[in-house]
């Protein structure tokens, strides 16, 4: 995935966010190597095995998730209301097409994201996101700039 959002509590730290959002492209990915500067950073710390190792999916029991009252209530909280702050940031339309393809995953990580910038919509240190929910090739949605 060249363009999209995972969700890794650790880096959803606004200034650790806002530094990553201020690097140079190039220190992110290239057509060959992707996580360049992670990777980079934890060289040391890190066996080779594990710095080469390419991507793997995480499994969260999503469809019991969504089945629980309080997550569909906080879904429509913050991804139903228009006026919400995720909406700010991504398209409305976007996320309602999201929503409707019922794709677990994709309404989990837009959930997270959107308490995340409900939570930090105020805080100065935030970088200014402006993005907008696009249709990939292959199906998915992902987040581009303009």
């Amino acid at each position: 995935m060249t363009h999209g959002l995972e969700l890794r509590a650790p880096f959803l730290d606004v200034e650790f966010a806002s530094f990553c959002l201020s690097l140079p492209y190039r220190l992110k990915v290239t057509t060959n190597e992707d996580k360049i500067i992670l990777r980079r950073a934890f060289s040391a710390k890190w066996p080779a095995s594990v710095r080469s190792r390419s991507k793997q999916g995480f499994g969260a029991p999503l469809t019991r998730w969504f089945q629980d009252s309080a997550i569909r209530e906080l879904e429509q909280s913050v991804l139903l209301d228009a006026g919400a702050p995720i909406y700010e940031t991504i398209s409305y339309r976007g996320v309602q097409e999201i929503l409707r393809s019922n794709d677990l995953m994709q309404r989990w990580t837009l959930l997270v994201l959107a308490v995340w910038l409900a939570q930090n919509k105020n805080d100065n240190r935030g970088a200014s996101f402006h993005n907008t929910a696009t249709k990939s090739a292959a199906g998915g949605y992902l987040l581009t700039s303009p």
